[in-house]
């Protein structure tokens, strides 16, 4: 079993997922906010018994960027190379630590630069800094193993349920060029998380994203209890319609 911890605007799912079966089991579901961050984080963790999880990031809380790097390159100079290209494109003050790429080795239609190198393209990831650091010192507090971060566009490659696509994940370690994660530093000390979630940070958000509206699959997940209750409310209601067609009958119909 692979436990995922999904953020979104306002709510965490947490779940453990059946990487084998493709099966999402005992979801559980909390609000948060900026006061609440941590705490619910706590809980989640908590109520799934979980020392080691994978974290899915609605989309609202990524950047991610495709780029066209020279093909001749070596890989130190190829990450500079990126850093440089993405400094204009995320408005974040990024360390290298907050972002990762990867080669998207299935491109086969590459052009070239005008000395004739040919180019190849990646794609780079970068969560939220804010929402970032915040999950760092909950990681941190809760002394949690975190084996994958990831965003919910790229989950869905491997799996519709994005939830199953990032517990399917297998490029978590290796050479830079074939991994796409985030790894978390348990070194950085409390300090250096004050106001991490403050007022004037808790309503940023990506360029360009809206957050994900897509996560019917999650959303299923969730509302399996709500619509047994719709069940019960639905065959009362026609209950009653019956009772009231046969009172009708017998008062009006003889």
């Amino acid at each position: 079993m692979i436990n995922v911890i999904y953020i979104a605007k306002g709510k965490l799912i947490g779940a453990k997922v059946d990487e084998r079966r493709l099966s999402v089991r005992e979801p559980v579901e909390l609000g948060w906010d900026a006061n609440t961050f941590d705490i619910a984080m706590g809980q989640i963790v908590e109520k799934m018994q979980a020392g080691k999880v994978r974290i899915l990031l609605d989309d609202a809380f990524s950047y991610l960027l495709r780029i066209n790097v020279p093909g001749n390159l070596s890989e130190d100079e190829e990450r500079k190379y990126i850093s440089s290209r993405i400094t204009d494109k995320i408005p974040e003050v990024l360390q290298d630590k907050d972002w990762d790429y990867k080669e998207i080795i299935f491109n086969i239609s590459r052009g070239k630069d005008k000395d004739g190198t040919q180019n190849k393209e990646v794609i780079v990831f970068s969560p939220v800094k804010y929402l970032m650091d915040a999950i760092t010192k909950t990681v941190v507090s809760l002394n949690l193993t975190v084996e994958a971060i990831e965003p919910v566009e790229i989950s869905r490659t491997r799996n519709g349920n994005p939830l199953i696509g990032i517990a399917l994940k297998e490029d978590i370690k290796g050479n830079d060029r074939e991994v796409l994660n985030i790894l978390i530093d348990k070194n950085r000390k409390e300090e250096d998380f004050k106001d991490v979630l403050s007022p004037e940070n808790k309503n940023n958000q990506p360029v360009g994203s809206e957050g994900t509206q897509a996560m019917t699959e999650i959303g299923e997940i969730k509302e399996v209890r709500g619509k047994r209750g719709s069940l019960v409310k639905f065959t009362i209601v026609i209950i009653a319609i019956v009772i009231i067609t046969i009172a009708g009958f017998f008062l009006y119909g003889i």
